[in-house]
């Protein structure tokens, strides 16, 4: 278990910020296509964190705490249905964890799906 947290500490950590950021610009966008936002780096860390522990522990995501907890931040994330930000994230670990198999860096797996 360590050693898989090692990896994933390393494999999240690594990750270019301006990519999460894009990846939620454009969830944002999908939902909200007027919105002008800026997502900043506390909105970017907890989203990597929330990633990485779904990754990791394979939790359940509780969109409900994250739409409030970017609300916080970017008031536009509130016309995201929960389904959709559940969906997102799930698609997202499913893309770390299978660029994990292959060896890639995790700015792969952002630019898929963004």
């Amino acid at each position: 278990y360590s050693a898989d947290l090692l990896y994933y500490n390393h494999f999240i950590m690594s990750t270019d910020a301006d990519v999460v950021r894009m990846a939620l610009g454009n969830l944002l966008k999908q939902h909200a296509p007027n919105a002008e936002v800026s997502i900043d780096d506390i909105v970017v860390s907890y989203v990597s964190g929330v990633l990485e522990e779904v990754a990791i522990d394979e939790e359940e995501v509780d969109s409900a705490g994250m739409k409030d907890v970017i609300s916080a931040y970017v008031p536009e994330f509130d016309a995201i249905p929960e389904d959709a930000v559940t969906a997102w994230v799930m698609d997202m670990v499913q893309g770390i964890n299978e660029e994990k198999k292959k060896g890639n860096k995790l700015y792969t797996v952002f630019g898929k799906h963004c």
